[in-house]
């Protein structure tokens, strides 16, 4: 008995959900913790507008579109990556890796420099 030595070499099954309960019960957890977050959020923004519209005015905004663009942009790449290394092209799936990597890096650095504007604005 051997291994597959390639993705071509596995056997594609059909009419089966990829992946494995432990991995589902992952994602809807994931899923039911953001619509509690969502859920606390508006409530909490219903209940204090003012604080809410205030806060926004207050928090830098190019750190905002920075972050989102570098967690976007990083999967986008990781995306791409698994996408060549499905197509058999490893060279590209690993450039793809290495440019996600890099962005996902950029996050904790944009981020650091966020906080720190923050404090300097005196927002704790």
């Amino acid at each position: 008995m051997s291994l597959p030595t390639t993705l071509g070499d596995a056997p594609r099954a059909t009419g089966r959900v990829p992946g494995n309960k432990g991995i589902w019960v992952g994602i809807c957890c994931e899923f039911v913790e953001f619509l509690v977050l969502f859920v606390v959020y508006f409530v909490a923004r219903a209940h204090f507008p003012d604080a809410f519209h205030s806060g926004a005015e207050r928090l830098s905004q190019t750190a905002g579109v920075v972050i989102t663009l570098l967690m976007v942009s990083s999967s986008f790449f990781i995306a791409c990556s698994v996408t060549s290394l499905r197509a058999g092209r490893r060279r590209e799936s690993i450039a793809w890796l290495i440019a996600g990597l890099v962005a996902a890096l950029g996050y904790p650095v944009a981020k650091y420099l966020e906080i720190q504007w923050n404090l300097a604005h005196g927002i704790h």
